[in-house]
């Protein structure tokens, strides 16, 4: 059975489940586990926990960016003794800046990182089962930064990746921020597998702002671009989550109708 199960988002509907700002899904295919971002906390073995699901006998731990709303979970895994998958820069400290203020927001500092396998090109790490590391982008966002050589600048999102699972010639797309613009991960996905179809797409769009405010990261008008965009390409379903934000939910759900939900804590979806 295929499935993924939201163990973490920034929403909750259930009054069992734990929601905080991040995202943690579980993705079972073809007997493979595999842990998709930890959350920002011990929050998903909780919600594990209370879906009677064992995460204990992982196949592995993808990442797909450092930021800590996606990784300080790993405090609460065996690092050391599991297949952990992530971008190439995921150590690079990242910050976010509020009123002046730079608060660290980067994988787990106490995270022993060096036995992670970076993927540095298209990887199968399954039978159809791919990672992807996504091409240089000029998007930035005006909050976050990175360090590079004693320097603060804006995060080019260097370490994303997105995974796939390719079921004959239909793809499902799993993005954990899309940092580098939906569109432009759907235009490499289709780049790199020209001869299939993209059926479902899960993650975040990020369009929300500061997190704490739960506001509008880019404008109505922009959003609405994005929801145009997207509904040009032949695509079954979005699943949306976490950064994409209810506000900008809203904004997109009259353009993509029936193709687009909303994933919150302890949703399953079968593909």
């Amino acid at each position: 059975m295929n499935k993924v199960t939201m163990l973490l988002d920034n929403v909750s509907y259930k009054k069992n489940l734990k929601h905080a700002h991040g995202l943690s899904l579980l993705i079972e295919y073809n007997n493979k586990k595999i842990l998709f971002d930890t959350g920002p906390n011990n929050f998903f073995l909780h919600n594990a926990e209370q879906l009677t699901i064992d995460i204990t006998n992982l196949d592995a731990v993808v990442l797909s960016h450092s930021h800590s709303d996606h990784t300080n979970g790993l405090r609460y895994l065996d690092t050391e003794n599991q297949i952990i998958y992530c971008g190439k820069e995921i150590d690079s400290p990242k910050y976010l800046r509020l009123l002046g203020f730079d608060k660290y927001v980067g994988i787990p500092k106490e995270v022993n990182s060096c036995s992670f396998s970076r993927i540095l090109k298209t990887t199968q790490i399954y039978p159809n089962i791919f990672l992807i590391p996504l091409k240089s982008t000029n998007l930035t966002t005006s909050n976050l930064y990175k360090l590079t050589n004693h320097q603060k600048v804006l995060d080019d999102f260097s370490d994303e990746l997105i995974l796939i699972i390719k079921n004959a010639n239909k793809l499902t797309v799993f993005t954990g921020c899309s940092h580098h613009g939906i569109i432009n991960i759907l235009n490499q996905v289709k780049e790199e597998f020209s001869n299939c179809l993209i059926k479902n797409v899960i993650g975040g769009f990020h369009m929300i702002g500061i997190p704490y405010l739960n506001n509008l990261g880019m404008s109505k008008k922009e959003i609405k671009s994005i929801g145009y965009k997207l509904n040009n390409f032949e695509i079954n379903h979005f699943y949306t989550c976490h950064c994409t934000g209810l506000k900008a939910f809203d904004l997109l759900k009259p353009i993509l109708s029936h193709k687009l939900n909303y994933l919150s804590t302890g949703d399953v979806l079968y593909y």
